[in-house]
Order: C-alpha cells, then sequence, then structure tokens
C-alpha cells in the first residue's frame, strides 16, 4: 500500500471569502469569491398538465473557486440554487461564456 499524497495549503489570495479554505483536511480546501444573481426563470410544462407555467424567481450563484493545495486547480461554476443544477468548468471555458454571453446580448438588443 503506497503513502497517501501530503498537501500543503498555500496562503489566501486577496480575494477568498475564508469560508472553505478553513476545511480541517487540506485537500478539501479551497480559495473561493461567490456572487448571489437574482434571476427569473422560463418554466415550461406540458400543456395539461395543470402546473403553472409562469416565470419563477431564483439565485444563481457565480463562483470561482481554487484548490488551497493545488494550485494549478481552478474553477467556476454557475449553481440555480434550489434548482440544484450546477455548471463547473475551467476558468478558460468560464471566459469563453463571458464572451459569448456579451456577443449575443449585444447582437439581440440591437
Amino acid at each position: 500500500m503506497t503513502e497517501p499524497e501530503r498537501y500543503e495549503a498555500v496562503p489566501c489570495p486577496p480575494w477568498c471569502e475564508q469560508l472553505q479554505c478553513q476545511e480541517p483536511r487540506a485537500e478539501d480546501r479551497f480559495h473561493q469569491l461567490a456572487r448571489t444573481v437574482p434571476v427569473t426563470l422560463r418554466r415550461r410544462y406540458p400543456t395539461g398538465t395543470g402546473v403553472d407555467a409562469r416565470p419563477g424567481s431564483a439565485e444563481l450563484n457565480v463562483v470561482v473557486f481554487a484548490s488551497a493545495t493545488r494550485p494549478d486547480e481552478t474553477w467556476g461554476s454557475i449553481d440555480v440554487g434550489e434548482w440544484s443544477s450546477t455548471i463547473a468548468v475551467t476558468v478558460e471555458s468560464m471566459r469563453r461564456v463571458h464572451a459569448a454571453l456579451g456577443e449575443v446580448l449585444s447582437v439581440a438588443e440591437a
């Protein structure tokens, strides 16, 4: 049996909210920065289901998090609060999503 890998926690970066980085096990520690965005969700239900199809409100949690022990492990995520849907992607992927959102909004609003 091999010896478990040892982790050394790195100091918090200035943007860290110091929530997840306090975990007892070093490999579970993450630096994070989160923002909550209130949104209106489009809800669609099949006709005749008797379910209310009006838009509803929710909160998106937009987060960047980085491993406190592995400097090459940084992710971004969008979590749809109570709906429990999460997209977690690399920072580079988040940049592409950000650019695409800006592009489609500018075209649609023109």
